[in-house]
């Protein structure tokens, strides 16, 4: 055939045997991916099915959006909800259409509205085996060092994790947990917030470990969640999985015991006296990392926490976090450079050399001593520049940077962006106002059934 002939053929008929139940399924999974990645609505899913049926017959999909959600969709098999009482703030036990509280000896309906007071739990131990048995996983989980490193270059390097883990020879032998737990608006004319409960495992590569964030428990409600019921189940489970562990199957066949053991609790300075149930930072003895007293001074109305290109200055108190990075690093210096007296410029540049000297990928001991002479001197002088009113909490957390560096490695390697990020995604799984804690929940889930989204 010439090439004329060939540009004047019609279309090539080519018939492939296919097996339609296979093929369904696959295109569920299609549909399921095109509506995570698109944010389609859910009336949108069911009208694309409808001409998926029309089009390749009518199996081509499922017809209705509640059995494409059915088919993957299994966490009734890992989730649990926990209703607390509203008097005791305890978990309350449940059986079939009731719930009772064993401390206030009250029983309540499931249906009454006394047991809005609820959370959702999600199997830790079921997360971590579906996570290990994905293709490539635990080829990536790393070595650790047994011995003192030269340099820091990453979690594993950092000494209370060898501490931690000296007696364990393997990365499948025990597992640890960096934890997470914030709160998020949902709504911006309500004051209803989710607070998810989120880990990730400290031996797999950083960018493995980010893509694969495990959500272990989700709290909805108008107030901040009573912590004590809220992360029990999560410690419980901490507790078995430390001390006996759990068994899976490796992609040979082969049973293997591994432990989980939670390491690291990121969280904000809000959020983090609620967890570990103690003062607030900005109370007397308010720092968690050393027994400093702290000073009640008088202050204005003040401004609140101190990185995309940023914005002008002038709208800088829009910033995102990536934004004020920008301006920590790279464009600070140069741009205060003749507008701050030469005195202020130098006493900044110190907490800009001391902070970017921990974000080293390989960070040496050398390293360390220079950024916390740097910070040390940063926050001393704090006080003579610019006064005691803004010698703040915040400042003072910067001298408990080297040493969290000395613990856990570079401080990007604990850093809570990670979780900030899911906690955007969370909310894009939520499409309408009822069922909202039950609704993230399966979206997520669902996410999570499809290997090439996840």
């Amino acid at each position: 055939m010439t090439n004329d002939e060939e540009c004047t053929a019609g279309p090539v008929q080519i018939e492939v045997p296919v097996d339609s139940g296979q093929t369904k399924e696959q295109n569920q999974l299609l549909l399921l991916a095109l509506k995570f990645k698109q944010s389609l609505t859910n009336d949108c899913l069911e009208d694309i099915m409808k001409i998926l049926n029309v089009v390749g017959g009518s199996d081509s999909a499922c017809r209705t959006k509640y059995s494409v959600y059915k088919a993957f969709d299994d966490t009734k098999d890992i989730m649990k909800i926990c209703y607390v009482c509203e008097q005791c703030c305890n978990i309350m036990s449940a059986e079939l259409d009731q719930v009772h509280c064993v401390q206030c000896n009250i029983t309540y309906d499931k249906a009454s509205r006394f047991t809005n007071n609820f959370f959702i739990y999600l199997s830790l131990e079921d997360q971590i085996k579906n996570l290990l048995r994905m293709p490539g996983i635990t080829d990536e989980l790393i070595g650790r060092q047994t011995e003192t490193s030269t340099s820091l270059s990453d979690i594993c390097d950092g000494f209370l994790y060898q501490k931690a883990l000296s007696g364990s020879e393997t990365a499948l032998q025990t597992l640890s947990l960096t934890f997470s737990c914030d709160g998020v608006p949902v709504f911006k004319k309500s004051p209803c917030s989710i607070w998810p409960l989120f880990c990730t495992i400290n031996e797999l590569p950083l960018k493995t470990r980010q893509d694969n964030v495990l959500l272990c428990g989700l709290w909805f409600r108008d107030e901040k969640p009573h912590m004590r019921s809220f992360l029990k189940p999560f410690i419980d489970e901490c507790v078995d999985l430390q001390d006996s562990g759990f068994t899976w199957e490796n992609d040979k066949g082969v049973s293997v015991n591994t432990k989980a053991i939670p390491l690291i609790l990121m969280s904000d300075s809000v959020a983090r006296p609620l967890i570990q149930n103690f003062k607030q930072f900005n109370g007397e003895y308010g720092c968690s990392y050393c027994l400093h007293e702290g000073k009640v001074v008088e202050k204005g109305r003040g401004f609140t926490r101190v990185p995309r290109v940023p914005r002008s200055v002038t709208l800088r108190k829009f910033w995102k976090a990536h934004e004020w990075y920008m301006w920590l690093f790279y464009y600070s210096l140069p741009v205060l450079k003749g507008v701050l007296p030469e005195p202020l410029l130098n006493h900044w540049s110190k907490i800009v050399k001391g902070v970017s000297l921990l974000l080293g990928e390989n960070i040496t001991r050398e390293q360390i001593t220079e950024s916390e002479a740097l910070l040390t001197d940063f926050v001393k002088d704090m006080e003579v520049f610019y006064g005691e009113a803004n010698l703040s909490y915040n400042v003072h957390l910067c001298l408990h940077l080297p040493r969290s560096v000395v613990n856990w490695g570079p401080l990007w390697t604990h850093s809570a962006f990670v979780f900030e990020s899911y906690n955007a995604k969370l909310l894009d799984m939520n499409k309408n106002t009822q069922g909202v804690a039950l609704q993230i929940v399966k979206m997520f889930w669902l996410q999570k059934a499809l290997p090439f989204y996840g």
